[in-house]
């Protein structure tokens, strides 16, 4: 009889850690999931001023992504999709000799676009 209390208190207790565990598990991927929109939100309003820096220094836009890479001396970032939970590349298009859009996707459902011609639209989200 004791022995039955015993396994029942334990089971009890490990039922709670096991809630407890799955609780926290879950809090910490969506603080992870937060904070990493949030950072991706930083970067993407630095590459747009980065590649005006370019275009002011340039008087043009970049040719394509290449040169563009070539000028910042680094690759274009990527953002996190928080639905596939993966990244996701940022691309850049020539529009005309003055004007690019930047452009990324996410899960194959949509596109986020920044149009140079509209800057203060911001990044705006295209369904497919």
């Amino acid at each position: 009889m004791v022995m039955r209390r015993v396994l029942a208190c334990a089971a009890v207790v490990a039922v709670a850690a096991l809630v407890g565990w799955v609780c926290y598990q879950r809090g910490y991927r969506s603080a992870e999931r937060h904070a990493n929109a949030e950072l991706d939100r930083v970067v993407l309003r630095e590459l747009v001023r980065d590649v005006e820096v370019v275009r002011d220094r340039l008087g043009r836009v970049p040719a394509d992504q290449d040169e563009l890479e070539l000028l910042l001396s680094r690759p274009l970032p990527s953002v996190y999709d928080p639905d596939s939970g993966l990244r996701s590349p940022v691309h850049y298009l020539r529009n005309g000799p003055n004007s690019f859009q930047l452009q990324y996707e996410l899960l194959a459902t949509d596109d986020w676009i920044f149009d140079s011609e509209r800057p203060e639209a911001g990044w705006v989200q295209r369904f497919y």
